[in-house]
């Protein structure tokens, strides 16, 4: 099967040509498009909820060196929060969460290369 164009972008490794894999890191604000393009209301209150579902989704892909806030941010789309946040918004929560795992699916190399070109 191919891979997806936003996956990864190829580039060869200096000591063995191989090509390696950088991840490519997708916005909060494209997850939050999509969310916004599938929500019925465009008021403020409903891009400041979808936007919390977008920090949630940051948070996720462990772009601060605090481990605490990924941690909570995975509890918070795995938990009960997110159900009551989707529902105000009209959104189906496991949509949401599917969304959330193929951008993170989508940031993530499926296998990382060490500096020798070599697979651990």
């Amino acid at each position: 099967m191919a891979k997806p164009v936003l996956e990864c972008i190829m580039k060869p490794d200096t000591v063995s040509r191989k090509p390696q894999r950088i991840p490519v890191r997708i916005p909060a604000s494209l997850l939050e498009r999509v969310l916004l393009h599938h929500t019925d209301d465009n008021s403020p209150e409903t891009r400041m909820l979808v936007a919390i579902i977008g920090q949630a989704f940051c948070d996720t892909q462990n772009r601060s060196k605090n481990p605490r806030i990924r941690t909570s941010a995975n509890a918070f789309i795995k938990g009960k929060c997110l159900d009551r946040l989707t529902q105000l918004v009209g959104l189906e929560p496991n949509f949401v969460r599917e969304m959330i795992a193929k951008g993170k699916s989508a940031s993530r190399p499926e296998t990382s290369v060490n500096s020798k070109g070599v697979s651990p």
